[in-house]
């Protein structure tokens, strides 16, 4: 398992044929020393979107389109992120 750019609240593995033909990568965004603030998640989902073509995406306490585990092809311009708890959205724009 490794962290992306060095950041332990992103950890990502590879899973080869997961839920696919193809290798992607598993990743999931964990507290880690921090509160995952809504705008902080926002801002990983993106950074992920530009650095990996094919992923499996998991935020602790978040879902996305609700969904708690989802993918590079079901993310799309428009999709709300909301925090599980407190009901707080974003919509993700690309």
């Amino acid at each position: 398992m490794k962290q992306l750019k060095n950041n332990p609240n992103i950890q990502i593995t590879n899973i080869k044929g997961y839920r696919s033909l193809d290798d992607e990568h598993y990743i999931e965004i964990v507290p880690y020393n921090r509160e995952l603030n809504i705008n902080y998640v926002l801002f990983w989902i993106k950074k992920i979107q530009k650095e990996y073509k094919n992923f499996v995406l998991s935020i602790d306490n978040y879902c996305i389109d609700g969904l708690s585990e989802t993918n590079n092809n079901l993310i799309n311009n428009g999709s709300i992120l909301q925090n599980k708890y407190t009901e707080q959205y974003r919509t993700i724009k690309n």
